[in-house]
């Protein structure tokens, strides 16, 4: 369906779908935007957009696929919590099979932490986690390279700079 408001693009949920199981990413994208964040000009061009569009897309997808759980209003807090979403960024970011799965083993003892002290159940943390991850891999306010630096992936990726420069995280 073409975007009600602006005719520009098509119409999309929140997440970027387009229905069940169909989402869209870029251009596509474009009346959405346009309302959601007043951002106009040369879309089809606005990387940090699109790249924001994937790592949602992936990250909702990866949710429902993982916890099969929308949380609603959840408000967790704290040094776990924070240790929990920095755990869960690193796994999102990860480039190998192997790195994600260590990750996640990770991810999953930390969240069960959380979970002895906040009395949430684990979905819920987990998916809470998982959003929060997110958000902080879309950060705009900060270049790719300083927002690598602040989520601690900098370090990570020492390792493969000499591989044709890509980023994991931005």
């Amino acid at each position: 369906v073409r975007h009600q408001r602006t005719g520009r693009g098509v119409e999309v949920d929140v997440s970027g779908a387009l229905a069940a199981g169909v989402s869209a990413v870029g251009g596509p994208r474009e009346g959405d935007e346009i309302v959601r964040y007043g951002r106009m000009g040369a879309f089809a061009f606005n990387l940090a957009a699109i790249k924001n569009h994937s790592v949602g897309v992936a990250a909702t997808i990866l949710r429902r696929l993982e916890s099969c759980y929308e949380p609603g209003d959840v408000a967790v807090g704290g040094e776990a919590f924070d240790r929990s979403v920095l755990l869960e960024v690193r796994r999102m970011a990860a480039r190998t099979r192997v790195e994600r799965e260590h990750a996640l083993t990770r991810v999953e003892e930390a969240v069960a932490a959380l979970g002895e002290d906040s009395g949430l159940p684990l979905p819920v943390l987990r998916t809470v986690v998982n959003n929060a991850a997110m958000t902080k891999l879309n950060d705009l306010s900060v270049t790719p390279r300083d927002l690598r630096a602040l989520l601690g992936l900098s370090t990570v990726e020492a390792g493969v700079a000499g591989h044709g420069g890509r980023s994991g995280a931005g």
